[in-house]
């Protein structure tokens, strides 16, 4: 495993623990965690804004630096992937920048117009992330990310579904587990002297050939 891939995946697991502790903590309370900005800027809300900036960070690099497996000489994948890593440095100075100074900001009357570039960018994620997902579901060997990136849809729809009833589990924190992983896992590489069979029937009849 890269040191990329180990830094994204653990950024990703403790990212995505926050963010359902936040879900699971208002669905039983009706209140938001400690991490929420509920309670105004607070020694944990910086911390969550940090360990938010470099959960960005890090998934933003495992989109650089796999970009030859990503893009596979696919314009419309490569398009996606370097729009999904501008939005997620975006997202990266807006927590790691923005909210931490939000005070500052308030008084300068930028808070609105930052808050307002977060809510863009977050919502951004979403759909390039579903994008990139339909466009790798075909490639095999990234086809794990792709279903994550994927299950945003299905993600996006419950909390919908739990928004209309009235629950307090309604958050965006499903859909954003599923993105996390899910370009985390792009950083996964097959292990070297391993190799991949085809199980497909022309494979199966060449590789017969050759033994022959």
């Amino acid at each position: 495993m890269t040191v990329s891939y180990k830094v994204a995946i653990t950024a990703a697991t403790i990212f995505s623990a926050v963010s359902l502790y936040d879900a699971v903590h208002h669905g039983v309370t009706g209140k938001g965690s400690i991490f929420s900005d509920e309670y105004g800027m607070t020694w944990a809300t910086i911390a969550a804004a940090i360990v938010s900036a470099l959960s960005f960070i890090a998934l933003a690099v495992i989109l650089v630096i796999e970009r030859e497996r990503i893009d596979s000489d696919s314009r419309f994948r490569r398009w996606v992937r370097r729009l999904l890593a501008v939005d997620l440095a975006l997202l990266a100075a807006v927590y790691g920048i923005g909210i931490p100074l939000m005070g500052a900001l308030g008084r300068g009357g930028l808070d609105a117009a930052v808050g307002g570039v977060a809510g863009v960018a977050f919502a951004a994620m979403f759909i390039l992330a579903v994008g990139l997902g339909l466009s790798l579901i075909r490639i095999r060997e990234l086809r794990p990310s792709a279903v994550l990136l994927l299950a945003v849809l299905p993600a996006i729809g419950l909390t919908i579904i739990l928004q209309a009833t009235g629950s307090g589990f309604a958050h965006p924190a499903y859909a954003e587990t599923a993105v996390y992983f899910g370009i985390a896992l792009l950083g996964r590489r097959p292990q070297k002297g391993v190799t991949e069979l085809d199980p497909s029937p022309s494979a199966t009849i060449d590789a017969q050939a050759t033994t022959r």
